[in-house]
């Protein structure tokens, strides 16, 4: 049996009779109970279909737009549909079968049901990605694409895809992909999204969003224009700690934030392998800063609730090239510090390095080697600790210490949950296009301030 749709209000798709020359679909009667939308009164049997779009897209009377997924009309005349704060009552209209699942021909892009994802590039944390999308009821993993013939089997052998591509082109052409998680090098994050979104995919891209504020402030309104989801990668968000820590700082707990201090300093750790692109400024965007950089910012900004940056002032070395092979390019960062300011009156700093001579009292990584790896929260009612897990809490004009537990876990799983959330359920994207712009702000504002020594005014 197929599982082909028709059109609200249409006869079959594969009859060029039903539409009309304006591009609307014909009314085949009046409206049926559930079908009109409770606020402005238009009905998806219409010849402008719902409320939310009508001939050549624009939006009815209450401005309202349908959840989720994307129309396409066999003219490849696209509409464009975007989630908004509309009334549950209306978007439980549009979840009704007239949606139906995924067609081949590529007429409805499904509003309900598993999310089929591609994953693009097939690296480390493409795997994790996969790992994340299979362990998720809410997912599936329907298509994969990479250049290389050995990552290629060995994902297919380990995560079984139901299609395989060579490149990420040819995997936006296939209809049935919904959403696209990117894991290719950094320089390739922003045409990569750029196609996706032109495609009408949803996108997850791992860190950094792109190589700069302007580059992603085009992914944000390109997004908007398509009514996608746009999700940066930013799994730390989800980890156990984190997850309790945001639900104290939400609570009021630490009381008003005033100051973070966020540390990812490695005693030796220059990632010279995988080609070399992490040591190559034209590809990576920049070394330590934009690799593990980017983590150690976000979570304490993150942790502060995302306050909108001010001003920036910051300075980037690279002091150890000598353990980078010769004839190697190496024309990045190994070290940064920073200091950031942001709305209301909060304050950041940033410490950040490949490599130190880290003294002896430095804690361990999972590999036995130095590395101080933290962030800090300084609230007036109470400091926060991420490692080891600690709140320092004013109780009655007494200190007192305790230690905090975390909740187990989820990262890539939790991050994976609240993408196909945002996309089926409207949920709002944690990992959000407006605080991608905000981060590669700062991110940016540091090599700026480094450049000319002074600080740098942002917004």
């Amino acid at each position: 049996m197929s599982n082909r749709r028709r059109p609200p209000g249409g006869r079959s798709t594969t009859s060029p009779g039903n539409r009309e020359r304006s591009g609307g679909w014909k009314s085949s009667g009046p409206p049926q109970p559930g079908n009109t939308c409770p606020r402005c009164g238009w009905s998806r049997a219409a010849r402008k279909i719902g409320c939310g779009f009508g001939q050549q897209g624009r939006a009815g009377p209450c401005r309202t737009t349908f959840k989720g997924g994307s129309i396409f009309l066999p003219t490849e005349r696209r509409f464009r549909l975007k989630l908004t704060d509309h009334p549950a009552e209306h978007r439980e209209i549009y979840r009704s079968a007239a949606w139906g699942s995924a067609l081949a021909d590529g007429w409805v892009v499904s509003a309900s049901g598993p999310v089929s994802i591609g994953v693009v590039g097939l690296g480390w944390p493409g795997h994790r990605h996969a790992e994340a999308i299979l362990a998720n009821p809410g997912a599936r993993l329907y298509a994969c694409a990479d250049l290389g013939d050995q990552r290629r089997e060995e994902f297919v052998r380990l995560y079984k895809p139901e299609r395989v591509y060579v490149s990420y082109d040819e995997l936006l052409n296939d209809p049935g992909v919904e959403a696209v998680v990117i894991g290719l090098p950094n320089y390739l994050h922003f045409p990569a999204t750029m196609s996706a979104l032109r495609a009408g995919k949803h996108v997850l891209c791992e860190k950094p969003p792109t190589l700069s504020a302007a580059e992603m402030r085009k992914v944000r309104s390109l997004a908007d224009q398509a009514g996608k989801i746009y999700f940066f990668g930013r799994q730390s968000r989800f980890d156990g700690k984190t997850v309790v820590a945001k639900r104290m700082v939400e609570s009021g707990r630490l009381g008003r934030i005033y100051f973070a201090k966020a540390t990812f300093i490695r005693a030796r750790g220059i990632p010279v392998g995988i080609g070399g692109w992490f040591l190559d400024r034209g590809k990576a965007g920049g070394g330590a800063l934009m690799d593990i950089g980017i983590h150690a910012l976000d979570t304490a900004w993150y942790l502060m609730g995302c306050p909108a940056p001010t001003s920036v002032t910051g300075q980037v070395f690279r002091n150890f090239e000598r353990f980078v092979p010769e004839r190697m390019k190496y024309d990045v960062e190994d070290g940064a510090y920073a200091f950031v300011r942001f709305e209301g009156g909060a304050v950041l700093q940033l410490e950040v390095s490949w490599a130190a001579n880290l003294p002896d009292d430095s804690p361990t990584n999972h590999l036995g080697k130095r590395e101080s790896h933290n962030t800090i929260l300084y609230g007036d009612r109470a400091t926060l600790r991420l490692s080891p897990f600690s709140l320092f809490e004013d109780v009655e004009g007494r200190l007192v210490d305790s230690r905090l537990e975390a909740e187990p876990g989820s990262n890539f799983a939790g991050q994976m949950t609240n993408f196909i959330q945002a996309i089926r359920e409207g949920v709002p994207a944690v990992n959000s296009a407006d605080q991608a712009v905000h981060l590669m702000e700062m991110l940016e504002g540091i090599y700026h301030s480094s450049e000319i020594s002074r600080e740098i005014a942002i917004g």
